[in-house]
């Protein structure tokens, strides 16, 4: 029973509303731990979104482009063995 009440206890503790300096006020729980690694995985994706402009202008500044190339070839056609233009 104990156990109970000291258990209850502290979560009243904890569910209450938390002031800190600056005439501030939350409820809830703090995720620091969460939002750091929020963070830490924005970083990373600034990172690679870095990289990834980089690649683009790269290729679009070297001669690794897509071009269009014609071919010319004579094609003969027949029909029943007969040449026809």
């Amino acid at each position: 029973m104990k156990n109970l009440f000291l258990l209850i206890f502290i979560a009243s503790i904890f569910s209450n509303n938390l002031e800190v300096e600056g005439g501030l006020t939350t409820t809830g729980e703090i995720q620091s731990p969460t939002i750091q690694a929020l963070l830490d995985q924005i970083a990373q994706l600034q990172e690679q979104i870095a990289l990834l402009q980089a690649q683009v202008n790269s290729s679009q500044n070297s001669d690794n482009q897509l071009k269009t190339r014609t071919f010319e070839h004579q094609l003969n056609w027949s029909v029943n063995g007969e040449y026809v233009p």
